[in-house]
């Protein structure tokens, strides 16, 4: 199975952490979308997306490199860390969903948790979820990683 993941994290390099163990079991790297072609991506089986959520998306610059790209029907996992639960900012993940589904990509599963947060008044106090990802967290990537594995191979 040949498979990329387009990973941005630019805070506190949660996503990246949690991105790097979804990779590890799937062998596949967490590439910054900078760094990638539309024709890096359209020879790929599998496109795995991992964004920190900023106002309630993924990163604009995965958003960029997919709008470039021409998929039909691949097959994507969505990984996202965030300092709030997606029931609280409108669905963020039925959005991020969506967008990924205009742009050609099937999103078959997804992995969430939390992420050291400092947004706006947050960083006042030092931001909240300040241990995550944590041990516990990064298990359950590689739980989840094993999942999509599995799924992917029955596609």
């Amino acid at each position: 199975m040949d498979c990329t993941i387009i990973c941005k994290s630019i805070h506190k390099g949660n996503t990246r952490k949690v991105a790097e163990e979804v990779g590890d079991v799937l062998n596949c790297q967490a590439v910054d979308p900078e760094e990638l072609s539309p024709e890096d991506l359209s020879s790929k089986d599998l496109i795995g997306v991992a964004s920190g959520v900023y106002g309630g998306n993924v990163h604009k610059s995965i958003l960029e490199l997919l709008e470039r790209t021409s998929f039909s029907g691949k097959p994507c996992f969505l990984v996202t860390t965030s300092g709030f639960p997606s029931v609280f900012f409108n669905d963020y993940e039925k959005k991020i969903r969506a967008e990924l589904s205009k742009n050609g990509l099937e999103v078959f599963d997804s992995f969430t948790c939390r992420g050291h947060d400092e947004y706006g008044p947050l960083k006042y106090i030092g931001g909240m979820y300040k241990t995550r990802p944590n041990k516990k967290d990064l298990k359950k990537a590689r739980q989840f990683a094993e999942k999509v594995e599995d799924r992917f191979r029955s596609i």
